[in-house]
């Protein structure tokens, strides 16, 4: 991979042949599909942050790798998202409370490696169903993983939300991911502290073998 045929796709999935990679974007991209790292972007809206997703999915899937899992909150978010994912030629495809008549479809393709980037909202990961029928059949096979958004303080005096979080913790933990949670808030003032913390959790992580684990965003 070159960073010209990426540039090749941004202008793509832009419709623009003189687009050019923002700064940090290349970057991004480079990390996720050369060295499966772990990234955290955090950049003002509209930046350009599904953009490194997306042709990063791209990039993996032409290597061979499994779909893309995006946790996305907002269905308003998702279907524009969807739009974006295929104007890269990406098979985008959602799963959600909304839908359910669609499930056995969608989970017929994902078998079939036929889904390039699947979307959910976060409480998915807490629906049994979900978890049971289309997320563990593939769960070794995700290419990447990706969290879209950082939810803001204002649940934190919801006991309810709160123990739907937990679960949805409990859930991916069980599942063989590290979860950390942070509030936005705090990832905003205090980038650094953040980032030192997930350096001291995959420093302790080196000392546990994974096999072909995905890249995560």
């Amino acid at each position: 991979m070159t960073q010209s045929q990426s540039l090749g796709l941004l202008r793509k999935a832009l419709g623009n042949p003189r687009a050019e990679f923002r700064e940090g974007q290349w970057e991004a991209i480079r990390a996720l599909v050369e060295h499966s790292g772990r990234l955290l972007v955090v950049q003002r809206t509209g930046w350009g942050k599904s953009l490194v997703y997306f042709l990063a999915t791209r990039l993996l899937r032409d290597k061979g790798y499994g779909c893309t899992l995006l946790v996305s909150p907002l269905l308003a978010l998702t279907r524009n998202q969807i739009a974006a994912a295929r104007n890269l030629g990406l098979r985008a495809e959602t799963i959600n409370s909304s839908n359910t008549a669609d499930w056995p479809e969608i989970q017929e393709r994902l078998a079939g490696d036929q889904v390039d980037v699947l979307l959910i909202s976060p409480e998915m990961l807490a629906n049994d169903a979900f978890v049971n029928r289309c997320l563990l059949p593939i769960a070794n096979r995700i290419g990447l993983f990706v969290v879209d958004e950082l939810d803001g303080p204002q649940h934190l005096g919801d006991p309810a939300a709160y123990r739907r979080d937990r679960r949805k913790d409990q859930l991916l933990q069980e599942n063989g991911y590290m979860v950390l949670r942070f509030l936005a808030e705090d990832v905003a003032k205090h980038l650094d502290v953040v980032l030192d913390a997930i350096l001291r959790v995959f420093v302790n992580l080196r000392k546990v073998t994974t096999l072909n684990p995905p890249a995560m965003m």
